[in-house]
């Protein structure tokens, strides 16, 4: 906002104001006070860069138009910080102090916005010193210290890329102190006589085999019932897809989990994770006479995993076929369901489209009884190819379900989920659903504007879900109330919905006191 003279440039000072005043619009999530923070520098360093390369306005030019502009952005800010605090019904409120908000947003965004500018200036200033120091030319000079600068902020840049990655793979290898014993228990992978060396397990691989429901459990809610069988296949288990594969195979062999009545094959999110909520909402509609397999392709957040997604694919593709080869050879075989979950919706979506494709345009699917895809990232998938295709589930909310499907493919994506509404295009395009009517939940106050509202939506996947422990909610990237309804439904099981919910919500309290009090064996009082 101050140009080269060190006077303020009032075409600046607008368009940084221009960029405030959007971000405190309301878009898909409520923010807290770090969230808006957040979104008001990007924006207002974005708005603020666009003036780079206009010539300097000088003050007496604007002096009577940026106290009236200044004016309108303060009355609209103050608008939108109030559409803010009722635009969210079906979320608890967050905590958000506007002031604060704005101004270490404004002052960090004009900070980043002159950041351009006052490198070229020094850049400059360092050329035409050394030339004459030196000789030769000012501009070669600047230029030879751009490039040595870039490249110096390059390399410590990947340092510490590489570094981060380094620990966060860590994180997602490392046991809970609860789950570092392998687990007594006949009915997973890891357990007794298991090939499958509980140490290979990665911190979600152990949740997954440690953390099964028991037959008693189910049985109380659901009335007799079996012991469920899990299988788990960690990376670190075998070197390769297909060595991961064949472990998965051998252990459904010996766990008798061919035999069970229903095949749940789970497409796992970037980090190994599988949704526990839906695990154990088949096992409860099913009374426990299924068996649920996953193999891992990596370990890292979903967010840092988007070049596994070939990998998982292939992963999950491998698994499918040598499934559909034995079952083939059964006079009975189980019913097989497929589920995936946010970029493990993505990943099942590509393993069901890798050559030969197993879906139809139609929308049926061979070797399976039914996909069910949650969350699906936004961009290219198969969720979006089949949005017009009759005979295809889409959901918003378990709410939808009329009860008489009995389709194979079902998405299940909430309207206002930032992880299905993001995507590259956003950033240029007015989506389809910011036209005409809203979905549930997608504020009537929220607008696009090319680059802002992509950057807006960018930090909405940050706080995308607000999940209250043991208290199901269907909003933002919290889909745990949508899921045993819906599994119901695509398993056309006749269980108390309202028990089964009941089971599950106080199950996965007791799972994170477990996995709580382990790190923090003692609180003070």
């Amino acid at each position: 906002m101050i140009d080269h003279n060190g006077d303020v440039d009032p075409l600046r000072l607008l368009a940084v104001a221009a960029g405030v005043v959007q971000s405190l619009r309301p878009t898909l999530v409520p923010r807290t006070t770090r969230h808006q923070t957040m979104v008001t520098a990007v924006c207002a360093a974005t708005t603020g860069v666009t003036t780079t390369a206009i010539p300097d306005v000088p003050w007496r030019v604007g002096r009577w138009i940026v106290p009236v502009g200044l004016g309108l952005a303060v009355a609209r800010g103050a608008v939108h910080v109030r559409q803010q605090r009722t635009s969210y019904p079906a979320w608890d409120p967050r905590p958000l102090n506007a002031v604060v908000a704005v101004a270490a947003g404004t002052a960090a965004g004009a900070a980043l916005a002159g950041t351009p500018g006052l490198a070229a200036r020094t850049a400059r200033w360092a050329g035409s010193a050394l030339a004459h120091r030196r000789g030769g030319s000012p501009t070669a000079w600047s230029g030879l210290l751009v490039l040595a600068a870039g490249t110096s902020l390059a390399g410590v840049a990947a340092v510490g890329v590489r570094a981060g990655l380094s620990g966060l793979r860590a994180v997602g290898a490392a046991a809970d102190p609860a789950l570092r014993e392998a687990p007594d228990d006949p009915y997973v992978s890891g357990g007794p006589a298991s090939a499958v060396a509980y140490d290979t397990l990665a911190r979600d691989g152990r949740r997954f085999v440690s953390l099964r429901t028991p037959a008693e459990q189910i049985q109380a809610v659901c009335g007799p019932s079996a012991e469920p069988v899990r299988v788990y296949i960690g990376l670190y288990t075998a070197p390769t897809v297909e060595q991961r594969v064949d472990l998965a195979l051998a252990e459904l062999e010996r766990l008798g989990g061919l035999e069970r009545k229903t095949l749940l094959v789970m497409s796992p999110a970037g980090s190994g994770y599988a949704e526990y909520v839906a695990a154990e909402s088949v096992e409860c509609f099913t009374g426990g006479d299924c068996a649920s397999v996953v193999v891992q392709y990596g370990v890292l957040p979903s967010v840092l995993s988007l070049r596994r997604v070939e990998l998982g694919a292939l992963t999950v593709r491998t698994l499918l076929d040598r499934l559909a080869e034995r079952l083939r050879e059964m006079p009975e075989p189980p019913r097989v369901l497929m589920y995936g979950e946010s970029l493990g919706a993505r990943v099942a979506q590509e393993a069901l489209q890798i050559s030969p494709s197993l879906v139809s345009a139609e929308g049926r699917v061979d070797g399976l009884d039914a996909v069910v895809s949650v969350g699906t990232p936004g961009g290219r998938s198969l969720r979006n190819q089949m949005l017009r295709t009759p005979g295809v589930v889409h959901l918003d909310c378990w709410q939808q379900l009329s009860g008489d499907e009995q389709d194979q493919l079902w998405f299940l994506d909430h309207d206002a989920d930032p992880v299905t509404r993001w995507d590259a295009a956003l950033a240029w395009r007015r989506p389809a659903w910011l036209r005409g009517d809203r979905g549930r939940n997608v504020p009537e106050a929220m607008n696009w504007v090319p680059v802002l509202t992509w950057w807006q939506v960018i930090f909405d996947l940050v706080f995308a879900a607000q999940q209250q422990l043991g208290q199901f909610r269907s909003r933002g990237h919290d889909y745990r109330a949508d899921l045993p309804p819906v599994l119901g439904q695509v398993l056309r099981a006749k269980g108390d919905v309202r028990r089964i919910v009941e089971l599950l919500e106080s199950r996965e309290v007791r799972r994170d006191a477990l996995l709580a009090e382990a790190v923090i064996p003692t609180l003070p009082e």
